[in-house]
Order: structure tokens, then C-alpha cells, then sequence
């Protein structure tokens, strides 16, 4: 089952994935975690918040594991959790739906691609 019983208010977060994924395990069986930088705001007043995503459903974990790696633009759906260890702050997300995305457009801004004569 995707989504957890309860249905809890799920939110999305979309960022670039930092290390390819990795196969865990824990106390009700595997997981599949990788962490994704999801930047706020733009220019100078941007800061990136770096979360570590979790999965377990069976059919995600493969899908997450054949098909995402790191620099993959994505896009998760699921529970943010926060927590505070003395003056840290670590983001926490269990993902119930990832999806990858082509490119990401910020703002009216068009993506940008490379021409044949550019170096970038």
C-alpha cells in the first residue's frame, strides 16, 4: 500500500538528488533512502535545505533504485518530519510517490540547454 492508512496531509518537495540511492535496513524490514537538495528563494536570499528521503513500499524502493541517481531532478509527495538535535536541524521525508522530472523552470525563466557551440 502507497500511501499510509490514515491518509495524513501529504506535501511535495522537488530538488536534485545528492548520491545515488542506498538499501537500508531497519526495524520493520528494508528501506531505500537518498537525500535531495531543495533550494528556497532566489539569488542572494536563496538557501538550499538538504532532506533525507526515505522509502519503503516495495514497488517504489525498485523504481527509486533503477531509475533515479545522483543529480536526477525530482520530485517526492509524502510527511516532512523536522527534527532538532541541540542547535541541528535535520529534514526528514517518507516518501510515498517519487517522480523524476526533465528540468526544473524557476520562476518566468526558460530553461536553458545547451547549443553545440557553448561550453557549460
Amino acid at each position: 500500500m502507497p500511501y499510509p492508512e490514515n491518509k495524513p496531509n501529504l506535501s511535495h518537495i522537488a530538488g536534485y538528488v545528492a548520491a545515488a540511492p542506498e538499501v537500508k535496513e531497519g526495524s520493520n524490514g528494508s528501506f531505500t533512502t537518498f537525500r535531495i537538495g531543495v533550494s528556497t528563494g532566489y539569488g542572494d536570499e536563496g538557501e538550499t535545505r538538504w532532506y533525507s528521503v526515505a522509502v519503503n513500499n516495495e514497488i517504489l524502493q525498485s523504481y527509486v533504485q533503477e531509475n533515479i541517481t545522483k543529480g536526477t531532478p525530482v520530485v517526492v509527495e509524502g510527511i516532512e518530519r523536522v527534527v532538532q538535535r541541540g542547535e541541528n536541524t535535520y529534514y526528514n521525508f517518507n516518501g510515498y510517490r517519487v517522480g523524476k522530472v526533465d528540468w526544473f523552470v524557476i520562476g518566468n525563466q526558460q530553461p536553458k540547454r545547451k547549443t553545440d557551440d557553448e561550453d557549460f
